[in-house]
């Protein structure tokens, strides 16, 4: 990604979904012994049977928030760099090393949190293994030359569209929110995106993001329907968009897609139109990206993209 998810375009996101937990009146008091706090609810922004068996990315974000805090309170860093530094210790040096709002890092002294060289930080996310869409169709291809049946079917599941939605690096994402205790103690919250998949039926395909509020999981739901299917391009619009359930307003989804539109920019078969709240899968794009799959689409008569349960299927008939 060009701007490595500067933290403007992290505070975005999450500033509009602080704006919409505001505008629930989700915001509530709460005591403790003589202390007055403020907390959030979030009963109502989450859907548990879409996150109850979803797998985090990632998962001690505590650790990664207990690091911050204790730089926070040594005076290592300030309340302006914690959002820098949590997206640091989750990524690591090399992924930021070439965005100028982190230079900062590589003066620091992060022995206290056991980092000797900034600058060899590889941070805590795993290895993506490299997923795109035309190696998951050139996987399924058989030899051109030796194709006995015409009719030839690809299969995309929705484990290959959520590992393709994984290799964006938006797993992880995070953005913080430094306060002062009433005793000087330096405390954070924060928001971190924990994961992404992806789930197919015969008539839509639902993209959910799941949020960590300060250990609480909560979910974004996109629901794409089926408009169109013609040749190789799948239409579809935005039917609904939930934070957990609560219902986003036209504004709030535009919002939303431009952001899914942003991850996946480099992945040119997703193609949206954020004031019309459309997106096309337009695998025409991803067949000319190989001389393989083009030589097969050269020597076809009929196309054609289907959705069926967990999987998006290319029907491709040869003359």
């Amino acid at each position: 990604m060009e701007e490595k998810f500067s933290q403007d375009k992290n505070k975005d996101l999450y500033q509009s979904l602080i704006d919409i937990i505001f505008n629930n009146e989700l915001i509530k008091l709460e005591q403790t012994n003589s202390t007055f706090g403020v907390g959030i609810d979030v009963s109502n922004l989450s859907n548990p049977h879409l996150i109850e068996n979803v797998e985090p990315f990632f998962y001690d974000y505590p650790s990664i928030n207990s690091k911050c805090e204790k730089l926070l309170n040594e005076n290592i860093i300030n309340e302006e760099q914690t959002t820098y530094i949590f997206n640091y210790l989750i990524y690591g040096y090399d992924y930021y090393k070439d965005n100028d709002n982190y230079k900062f890092i590589e003066e620091l002294d992060l022995n206290s949190i056991d980092i000797s060289n900034p600058k060899k930080y590889e941070g805590v996310l795993p290895n993506n293994v490299l997923n795109t869409m035309s190696s998951i169709l050139l996987n399924q291809l058989p030899d051109i030359t030796n194709i006995l049946d015409p009719a030839l079917n690809i299969n995309i599941s929705a484990q290959d569209l959520t590992n393709i939605l994984y290799q964006t690096n938006i797993a992880g994402l995070a953005y913080t929110f430094p306060r002062t205790e009433s005793d000087g103690t330096k405390k954070i919250s924060y928001i971190v995106l924990e994961s992404i998949y992806s789930k197919i039926n015969e008539e839509q395909i639902t993209l959910i993001l799941v949020l960590n509020l300060n250990g609480k999981k909560t979910n974004i739901e996109c629901n794409l329907k089926t408009v169109s299917s013609e040749g190789l391009i799948l239409s579809t619009e935005v039917q609904t968009m939930k934070f957990g359930n609560i219902s986003l307003s036209k504004e709030q989804d535009k919002f939303i897609l431009s952001f899914l539109n942003s991850i996946l920019s480099e992945e040119k078969w997703f193609e949206t139109n954020v004031e019309k709240l459309t997106v096309n899968l337009n695998f025409t794009k991803v067949f000319t990206t190989s001389p393989i799959l083009n030589a097969i689409i050269e020597k076809s008569t009929n196309t054609s993209v289907d959705l069926k349960e967990n999987m998006i299927t290319i029907g491709i008939l040869l003359g």
